[in-house]
C-alpha cells in the first residue's frame, strides 16, 4: 500500500511540476541616472541585476547572451500617461523583467 500511495505521489508531481516563482531583486540606479526594478525568474538575482545594469545603460538587443526588448515604452503625454518604461530580457527559461523610471 504504501508502495502504491509513494508511486502515486511522484506520478502527481511529475504531471504537475512547480511552476519557476518570480524573484523581486530590488532596485538600482544605473549609471545614466535611470532607477532599475528587476524581477528575474529562473535566474538568480546577482546575474538579473548585471544584466539589468548594463542593458539600462546601452538599450542594446542582446546583453551578456540575453535577448532584450523593450515592451512598454514611457509616454510623456496625456491621455494614458505612462510614467515607466518596461523592457525584458530572455534566456532560454531564464526571465529578467525590468521597470525604469527616470
Amino acid at each position: 500500500m504504501t508502495k502504491l500511495i509513494t508511486l502515486t505521489t511522484l506520478a502527481l508531481a511529475l504531471a504537475f511540476p512547480a511552476g519557476a516563482s518570480a524573484a523581486t531583486c530590488g532596485s538600482l540606479t544605473a549609471s545614466n541616472g535611470l532607477r532599475v526594478s528587476v524581477v528575474a525568474s529562473n535566474v538568480g538575482c546577482m546575474e538579473a541585476r548585471r544584466v539589468a545594469r548594463t542593458w539600462s545603460r546601452t538599450w542594446a538587443r542582446k546583453v551578456r547572451s540575453y535577448s532584450c526588448r523593450v515592451t512598454r515604452e514611457a509616454t510623456g503625454t496625456d491621455p494614458g500617461f505612462e510614467p515607466y518604461t518596461y523592457a525584458r530580457c530572455q534566456r532560454g527559461r531564464r526571465v529578467i523583467k525590468m521597470k525604469l523610471a527616470s
